[in-house]
């Protein structure tokens, strides 16, 4: 027999809901604390815990990783005449693009905020595998993206860092990555640089 409320109403029924609403709740906050909500990439805080692990099993392993940070030289352009709807439109597609060349599972792409993303290859055998994947991403960020009746064209410059030898912990590794970064913004951009070269 069911419980019923004074108006008749099941009263197991409004728990189950209330429960599963509450669950459903909790499952999109712990989303928003982990993904960015634009690009539906992992966040900075999820990338740092990731990475953290990542270096464990790199430091077990005696295997080496990169960590991989790029910025779209021209975004503020396109925000500045396009709008902020297509400059989001276009960081959805940087995300997408990033994503169909660092595809393996012990990869990630993260969006640090703004247009600066991160990206971490782990593991790697050589230097060459992460500037191989600068020069992919490079090369494939440098086409055109056709966002409603606009093309637009953007450029971008990566700064590169490998795990042990430019950083033995997170902080160090990811401040090896921004410096190679901002020698090429600080140069002539559209390009991508490993740390010490």
């Amino acid at each position: 027999m069911a419980l019923t409320d004074i108006d008749g109403k099941n009263i197991v029924l409004g728990i189950i809901e209330n429960i599963s609403q509450r669950k459903a709740y909790e499952e999109e906050l712990k989303y928003l604390a982990l993904y960015d909500s634009l690009t539906k990439l992992p966040n900075r805080y999820l990338f740092f815990e990731r990475l953290n692990q990542a270096i464990a099993q790199n430091n077990r392993a005696k295997s080496m990783l990169a960590v991989l940070i790029l910025d779209l030289d021209k975004f503020k352009e396109v925000n500045d005449t396009l709008g902020h709807l297509i400059g989001d439109a276009l960081l959805k597609e940087v995300a997408q693009r990033l994503k169909s060349i660092v595809c393996r599972e012990s990869d990630i792409v993260a969006r640090l905020g703004g247009d600066e993303f991160i990206i971490l290859l782990s593991p790697i055998s050589k230097k060459e595998d992460a500037l191989h994947i600068a020069k992919k991403i490079h090369n494939q960020l440098a086409k055109p993206f056709y966002i409603e009746e606009n093309i637009i064209s953007i450029s971008s410059s990566i700064g590169i860092a490998l795990h042990p030898e430019h950083g033995k912990n997170e902080k160090n590794l990811v401040a090896s990555a921004d410096k190679a970064l901002y020698e090429v913004k600080n140069t002539n951009k559209d390009n991508f640089k490993l740390f010490g070269a």
